[in-house]
Order: structure tokens, then sequence, then C-alpha cells
């Protein structure tokens, strides 16, 4: 899974960096097509809030490699741009199971962290084909009941 974002995380920082230099070279007259700088998605479709599109990344670390941190986030990426986006993955084997837990200091800390906190629900974990959406700052997405809570006794 981990691996799964950071390769994606390094196609678009490399799909940046080839348009960019396609603009330095004179050759951007194209903003719409394939290989073109675009603006980040927003909103459940984001890979990244605020920092999601920080020109780029320049270190990703998975807090959680060696051992359970405790943190409320499982890995963070460092911009290049300075800024940061925490990342707390939800898996499960089931590809139809729409219901995990979060702890209450993970929702805390996504509503401290707003948009630079980005939800990453994998269904079919270890199968051979996984979904990844991603939902950034899940708390704001409840506010607005785009997504709901449930409390189990």
């Amino acid at each position: 899974m981990f691996r799964t974002l950071v390769a994606e995380a390094e196609e678009r920082n490399r799909r940046r960096a080839a348009a960019q230099r396609q603009l330095m070279a004179g050759g951007g007259g194209s903003h719409g097509g394939p290989g073109a700088w675009q603006q980040p998605a927003t909103g459940a479709q984001a890979g990244g809030g605020a920092a999601g599109g920080g020109g780029g990344f320049e270190r990703v670390v998975w807090v959680n490699r060696q051992s359970e941190s405790h943190l409320p986030y499982d890995l963070y990426i460092t911009h290049a741009d300075e800024s940061v986006t925490y990342v707390e993955v939800k898996s499960s084997a089931a590809a139809a199971k729409d219901l995990f837990e979060i702890s209450v200091p993970e929702l805390q800390f996504a509503a401290a962290q707003g948009e630079r906190y980005l939800l990453v629900r994998v269904r079919g974990a270890g199968g051979p084909a996984p979904t990844l959406e991603r939902l950034t700052d899940p708390v704001a997405l409840l506010r607005q009941h785009r997504l709901s809570l449930c409390l189990a006794v």
C-alpha cells in the first residue's frame, strides 16, 4: 500500500518536472495536454490538500515501518516547498467493506491539520486489485456531510 502511494507521488513529481522543463525550454504553449502541469484535485479526489501540489516532494517517511509509532498518521510527506502532508491509511482485505475504525487522536489531529491531513482508504488490500480512495481533510468532509461517523458499543 505504502509503496503504491510513494510510486504515485513519484510519478506526479516526474510529470510536473517534465512539464516544467518543457515550459523552461519554450515548448510550453499547451496548458491542458498530456504531461502538462495541472492544479491538483481537491476534496475526496486530492492527493494531499494544501500540500498536495507543493511542487513535488523531497521525502516520504513511513513512521510505522519498524513498529507501531502510536502517532495519528502512518506516514508524512515533506514537499519541496517545505509543506508537509500527513497520511493515515485505513485498509481492509474485503473489497466492499465501507466501515473502518478511526481513533479520537486521529480525528483531533486531522482537525488540527486540515488540508494537510490525507486519509487513504484501501479496499481489497493484499488482493489482486486493491482500490485507493483519498480523503483530504476528513473532518471538513464530515462537517459537509460527505462522510459519516458510526459508533459501536
